[in-house]
């Protein structure tokens, strides 16, 4: 989003503010705001199906679109904005899952703005502590896995710490199911047979950038990988999912796997290989093996900034070239030690019961 095309946004959203002020919130509505995905995040979803469980009188919104900053979506935007202060001005609750620029610049009134997130932790810097666009404001709560993680969470949302509430993330009640995770297994085996009786590396890197308005990615010789690692193995890469990219690669041992579910692929995943992703912090609950690969740390740390001290933090070898990253795999130099680490710092609960507390906690603010 340009210069001008920021001031625009703010002029609309300060013109349909206006024009909305009398609009009444309805004490029964929840509204679902989400820029990540075409459809219902997995986190919405099971907030949205725990909530109905309870069989009360509540209207459910969803405002879901994956913005791609192109022409289209940006006119797409427009009738999006209207649509988000309409039922902004007119729930009790919304549910958001990125920063959300109608939010931060609105008069919400008695509007109460949850901010579940999109990620278990931090640990590149991002919201407040990262050099944006506009200024975060109007959030009244964030979900946060850990108490570990609140002063991150109200600095980064530029909130209080008594806000941030440390209730779990509803979709690693899934990693925590062992029948789900075999079903997921079961699943994948059989849409991709080849998977079997192979040692499965999952490489998933974070995006290097400014999000959907800068999208860049690391340039990985995975040619060169996933020849040296051998037919013992397969390499499955999944790009970010605010990266369009497409893996065009003739080996064999090596499949695109962007467009399945994240969870699905560590069911079957015998080891991680990522940076500076917080999925680092979903994948610990399987205490599985992870390995980094950070050829540009030095400069990610200067130009983006980490919350961490990667080194002490890293849950597995730090890898800086392919041929290290190549070498860690084959001589498996892991330390499961520091995964399991990661999980019982950064998750209060362990019981796979995320959902039903987020659910309780959102019909007790709409009481």
């Amino acid at each position: 989003m340009g210069t001008l095309e920021l001031l625009m946004a703010k002029i609309m959203v300060k013109i349909l503010d206006i024009l909305t002020y009398n609009l009444k919130n309805d004490i029964n509505k929840i509204t679902y705001i989400s820029y990540i995905s075409d459809k219902l995040t997995e986190d919405m979803k099971m907030i949205s199906d725990e909530i109905n469980k309870s069989n009360e009188n509540i209207k459910e919104v969803y405002l879901i679109l994956k913005y791609k900053n192109t022409i289209l979506d940006k006119l797409r935007y427009v009738v999006e904005i209207i649509k988000q202060v309409y039922h902004i001005k007119t729930s009790n609750v919304v549910i958001i899952d990125g920063n959300n620029f109608v939010v931060s610049n609105i008069n919400k009134k008695n509007t109460k703005i949850v901010q579940i997130w999109h990620a278990c932790g931090a640990i590149k810097k991002f919201g407040e502590d990262f050099e944006r666009k506009y200024k975060i404001k109007n959030y009244d709560y964030i979900i946060t896995s850990s108490s570990k993680s609140k002063s991150i969470m109200a600095s980064a949302f530029g909130v209080d710490e008594d806000q941030v509430i440390p209730l779990g993330y509803p979709k690693t009640d899934k990693l925590f199911d062992k029948k789900i995770m075999r079903k997921y297994k079961l699943e994948m085996y059989k849409k991709y047979p080849f998977l079997k009786g192979k040692k499965i590396v999952l490489y998933a890197p974070t995006f290097r950038g400014e999000g959907i308005y800068d999208k860049k990615f690391l340039k990985v010789d995975i040619d060169k990988i996933s020849k040296s690692i051998g037919d013992d193995y397969v390499f499955l890469y999944k790009f970010h999912p605010v990266i369009d990219n497409k893996l065009d690669c003739k080996v064999e041992n090596v499949k695109d796997v962007s467009d399945e579910s994240l969870y699905k692929l560590f069911s079957v995943a015998d080891m991680l290989v990522s940076d500076f992703s917080a999925i680092i912090y979903d994948f610990s609950i399987l205490e599985k093996p992870i390995l980094l690969y950070t050829p540009d740390l030095d400069e990610y740390k200067e130009k983006r900034g980490l919350y961490v001290d990667y080194e002490e933090f890293a849950p597995g070898k730090i890898t800086y070239n392919e041929d290290e990253l190549i070498k860690s795999i084959q001589q498996e130099n892991f330390n499961i030690q520091k995964v399991k680490k990661i999980k019982n710092e950064f998750f209060d609960f362990l019981d796979g019961k995320s959902s039903v507390r987020i659910a309780k906690f959102i019909r007790e603010l709409l009481k």
